[in-house]
């Protein structure tokens, strides 16, 4: 899990180095409501392996825009 946390921020880290100020407003917004979302799926009673495919896709989405 922490493994997983910590590629998607560097995934992130490096979005936000490679473009504007905007844009990255626009990124730490969307983390913020990605990191929420994922605090939700915990909350929810949802099972860790759930959450953290959720949060797998999405770095992978990212990383791939």
């Amino acid at each position: 899990m922490v493994m997983c946390l910590s590629a998607f921020l560097l995934c992130l880290t490096f979005r936000i180095l490679s473009l504007g100020f905007l844009s990255t407003v626009y990124l730490a917004c969307l983390a913020l409501g990605l990191f929420t979302v994922f605090v939700g799926f915990l909350l929810a009673g949802f099972r860790h392996n759930d959450a953290l495919s959720s949060l797998m896709i999405v770095s992978f989405w990212l990383s791939s825009q």
